[in-house]
């Protein structure tokens, strides 16, 4: 994804790498021969009205482009924006995301992350809802990950987040709540499937054993071997330990639902 920023910033500290495939836009700049050098593209912003100019100073209307623009670019827009104006802007571009500054990266970071090999597993932006007691994550690919308030407990030292004081800190890696912090790795290893089978398949080259992936779960649950119920506590303790290496099929099932998931997914963690 080709990386375009509309700011009045004349530099920006980037690496070589996210550089390459980042272009500044600026109100004098031929923007529509820009537009049609990629198929795929974000526009980064934290001034819609120095976007609305760059936009309207160009040769052709703005409604002439909308094609293009509705069918290949995100816009990404760092800050405050009033409803009145997203209508326009969401007519215009294929998504529209506003992401609040005091829980975003700075521009500079937002690009490195949006250019990063592993933006998908790196954090952007972040809103919290403490209606629903979540906290909703953009990462690096422009995927959501929703993660309810409860996952943050309470640390061994006892530090308690600060959820008033959420911030997005190395570079996307970790999410700060005034002193306590949590990883981003964390995060997506307990909440999204797919990473967690990424992970396993470089883990698997080491430890294939069905027992390593369910004691990982049990402890990441709070379960002892002793809580499951119509399964044996020794029984547990010779599968995590691979002294049974094909469990039968109705033990796998009684574990799984103990543990909230299906049998397959035991293998996942």
């Amino acid at each position: 994804m080709r990386t375009f920023v509309v700011s009045e910033h004349t530099s920006f500290q980037i690496s070589d790498q996210a550089q390459s495939k980042t272009t500044i836009l600026r109100p004098h700049n031929a923007i529509d021969s820009l537009l049609h050098q990629v198929s795929d593209a974000i526009w980064i912003s934290n001034d819609f009205d120095f976007l609305l100019s760059a936009l309207r100073k160009q040769p052709r209307p703005i409604l002439e482009r909308q094609t293009h623009l509705r069918k290949n670019t995100v816009l990404f827009l760092r800050g405050e924006l009033a409803s009145s104006k997203r209508a326009p802007l969401e007519s215009l571009f294929k998504m529209l995301i506003v992401a609040p500054e005091a829980s975003t990266l700075s521009l500079d970071e937002a690009v490195e992350v949006f250019n990063a090999q592993n933006a998908a597993n790196l954090i952007v932006s972040g809103t919290l809802n403490f209606r629903s007691q979540t906290l909703a994550l953009l990462r690096g690919n422009l995927e959501k990950l929703v993660v309810p308030l409860s996952a943050f407990k309470i640390s061994g030292d006892g530090v308690a987040p600060r959820f008033d004081q959420f911030q997005i800190t190395d570079s996307g890696q970790t999410l700060s709540f005034g002193n306590y912090e949590a990883s981003v790795e964390s995060l997506l290893y307990e909440f999204d499937a797919n990473y967690r089978r990424q992970i396993n398949v470089e883990k698997s080259k080491t430890d294939k054993r069905l027992g390593a992936c369910l004691r990982r779960l049990r402890l990441q649950k709070g379960f002892k071997q002793s809580d499951f119920p119509d399964v044996d506590e020794r029984e547990i303790g010779r599968i995590e330990r691979g002294e049974v290496k094909t469990p039968r099929l109705r033990t796998l099932q009684k574990i799984a639902a103990a543990l909230g998931i299906n049998p397959e997914d035991i293998q996942t963690y």
